[in-house]
């Protein structure tokens, strides 16, 4: 993962855990408490100065009821999509 990419992945982390906690009306030493994730590393995560483990965004996503595709904001590969897309593109390519 690129610099960028991380950095987009921090951003996101740090906006799911800022709405949790805005939308919830708890305090984030609440729900550094909760998680059992140390206040000094949650306040790391939403001033996105660093990311956390796998493990840690697991316990993140279980306490938030979210998913990991959420919390990181990665889209998940559908090649459905893409098959149709294809076809799409191929039928309109057609002199029919």
């Amino acid at each position: 993962m690129n610099e960028s990419e991380n950095q987009g992945l921090r951003e996101n982390i740090s906006k799911c855990i800022k709405s949790y906690v805005k939308g919830h009306k708890i305090t984030y030493r609440t729900m550094a408490r909760d998680t059992n994730i140390s206040p000094t590393k949650l306040s790391a995560y939403v001033n996105m100065s660093t990311t956390p483990s796998l493990k840690t965004l697991i316990r993140l996503c279980e306490y938030m009821d979210t998913d990991l595709n959420t919390i990181t904001g990665i889209q998940p590969y559908n090649p459905i999509e893409e098959t149709i897309e294809t076809l799409e593109n191929t039928i309109a390519s057609l002199d029919l």
